[in-house]
């Protein structure tokens, strides 16, 4: 019984990690520092180098992500945590804002 509790606890407190390449949907070019937002957990991140975010420390649930760059479109999708592939790079591409 002990032993069922403490996975339970365990269970209950786990977290999980979003990972994503972003790129320029027109030109296939990877947008350095690009931003990702999850506004219900207060979590902004800023993407590597090469691109990549990474958003440690998610719990179980369903949560907007919004990835915007400036110069771009946003992207604003619902995942739900875990994610089917957790060790999957979700690959993004942002659109180029029309000019004003």
């Amino acid at each position: 019984m002990l032993l069922s509790l403490v996975l339970s606890a365990h269970t209950a407190s786990a977290q999980y990690t979003f990972k994503a390449k972003i790129f320029n949907d027109q030109t296939k070019a990877v947008l350095k520092g690009t931003t990702a937002t999850i506004p219900d957990l207060n979590i902004s991140i800023s993407a590597d180098t090469s691109g990549i975010l990474v958003i440690p420390n998610v719990p179980r649930g369903k949560f907007e992500i919004e990835i915007s760059y400036v110069g771009f479109g946003k992207s604003e999708m619902i995942y739900n945590f875990p994610l089917q592939h957790p060790s999957d790079i979700i690959t993004i591409r942002l659109e180029p804002s029309a000019a004003e």
